[in-house]
């Protein structure tokens, strides 16, 4: 019994003294450094905003598309107005300044442009590990048109015929081509003759004047240019 007992507990001491410890180190589970991509995902003919921010209603439909690669979900996207980026969720820009998904692409929207330039919006990704996303170039700049305004002048070029009038439209700003039109014609007292129809009644080109002609003495015309992006004046 005795001998038993001692090849039992010199097997037992020999199993303690070759025991392991094991460890599981938490981190990335792509194995890929964390790193995105921001750009500014829209593009009304060359803009970012379809019209200036005078105009209601369409300046603030700009987007910016961020992509995520490597790091371990979730993933918390920021966007943050101006060229640097704060705390999460302090100061962000956009319909959803701050958002947390599995998803490796977010896409912001309701982003301005500033009239006949750009509005700056940066960003930045942070992982479930609390790791920040290398970004090469994290602003992106959405850009708007410059105003869309216009000029009117009259002319009557021969007193002795009843549609002997002229009006020239020049444009400004916008995104060419543009499309003229006459909204209405109305003859004033005491003109007692119906307002001709000008010959400009719809036109579209590229600018940035058009001259409507055929147009009745002491009458008001009112015209309306619409651009290539839908920007109405």
């Amino acid at each position: 019994m005795k001998k038993v007992f001692f090849f039992l507990a010199l097997a037992t001491g020999l199993a303690s003294a070759n025991a392991q410890l094991s460890v599981t180190i938490t981190g990335s589970t792509t194995g890929v450094p964390l790193s995105a991509t921001v750009v500014a995902a829209t593009s009304y003919n060359g803009f970012g905003v379809p019209c200036a921010l005078s105009v209601t209603g369409v300046n603030n439909n700009g987007t910016a598309l961020v992509t995520v690669t490597g790091g371990s979900a979730n993933y918390t996207y920021d966007l943050f107005t101006g060229t640097t980026a704060g705390a999460t969720g302090a100061g962000a820009a956009g319909t959803a300044g701050t958002i947390n998904k599995t998803a490796t692409t977010h896409t912001f929207g309701g982003l301005l442009g500033t009239n006949g330039g750009g509005s700056s919006y940066t960003a930045k990704v942070t992982d479930v590990n609390g790791c920040v996303a290398a970004i090469t170039t994290p602003t992106v700049v959405v850009t708007a048109p410059a105003n869309l305004t216009a000029t009117i002048t009259q002319t009557l070029t021969d007193l002795c015929q009843l549609n002997g009038g002229s009006a020239t439209v020049t444009v400004a700003g916008g995104v060419a081509n543009y499309t003229f039109a006459t909204v209405s014609a109305t003859a004033n007292t005491p003109f007692s003759g119906p307002a001709a129809a000008p010959t400009i009644a719809t036109a579209t080109n590229a600018g940035p004047t058009n001259v409507a002609t055929g147009l009745s003495g002491n009458s008001t015309y009112v015209f309306s240019i619409t651009d290539a992006n839908g920007c109405v004046l």
